[in-house]
């Protein structure tokens, strides 16, 4: 079956151009790039699935009973994937190729937003208590707030999120410490962070985090949407 490196090494090395790519556009002011982050961006776009293989089915015979097909199996790197995708298209979308930029925002609904936010079924990580909930949530959260434009639809979005970062903080106890360790205690509360963050940016600081073991973002600031 091979091992995990194997494909995961190419898997993260064409991600980590893309980030580099996308920083040298902007701190060199240049669209010396712009090719190469193009082809870099329709590499992404056209992988077989956004997941790893070590979070989908290993046989057939899974797969083909499987609730939601590989290509739309939202897991941490696909849901990483999108957020990386989004802030792509928010910072250099007058820059691309409108060709690329539409394929973006193609994949993002067809790979992430339809099967998460489009169908009754929910993603066994929208209620656990570990690292998956607020890296899951939080990176498709951002990756939402930067490319959905229907204020009706992102609030329900953003509700489906705010859910499952409550299962989030629900695995934490009174010291703020998590039976995960100090590098997913990192991964997960800094995608709770940074997704928390944004709203409140967003809505110009109508949108604040409570206070206590509850939720990142308040329900009712969700209707603070502009």
């Amino acid at each position: 079956m091979g091992t995990r490196r194997d494909y995961e090494k190419p898997y993260f090395e064409r991600r980590g151009r893309l980030l580099a790519l996308v920083l040298a556009s902007l701190l060199e002011d240049t669209d010396a790039y712009m090719e190469t982050l193009e082809n870099v961006i329709w590499a992404i776009c056209g992988e077989y699935a956004w997941a790893v293989p070590a979070h989908l089915p290993s046989r057939l015979e899974q797969a083909r009973t499987a609730r939601s097909p590989m290509w739309q199996v939202v897991d941490l790197f696909a849901a990483e994937t999108a957020h990386a995708l989004a802030e792509t298209l928010y910072l250099l979308e007058d820059r691309l190729n409108p060709w690329v930029a539409d394929r973006i925002r193609e994949e993002l609904e067809r790979r992430v937003y339809q099967p998460l936010f489009n169908t009754p079924h929910h993603f066994h990580w929208e209620a656990v208590t570990n690292n998956w909930s607020a890296v899951c949530a939080g990176a498709v959260g951002m990756a939402a707030l930067l490319t959905v434009d229907n204020r009706e639809r992102l609030a329900g979005m953003l509700d489906r999120v705010v859910r499952a970062m409550e299962s989030f903080l629900a695995g934490y106890g009174e010291d703020g410490c998590c039976p995960e360790g100090i590098g997913y205690w990192s991964y997960g509360f800094g995608y709770y962070v940074f997704f928390a963050e944004m709203p409140h940016t967003y809505t110009g600081g109508k949108s604040t985090c409570r206070k206590g073991r509850k939720s990142g973002v308040s329900q009712n600031s969700l209707q603070a949407l502009p």
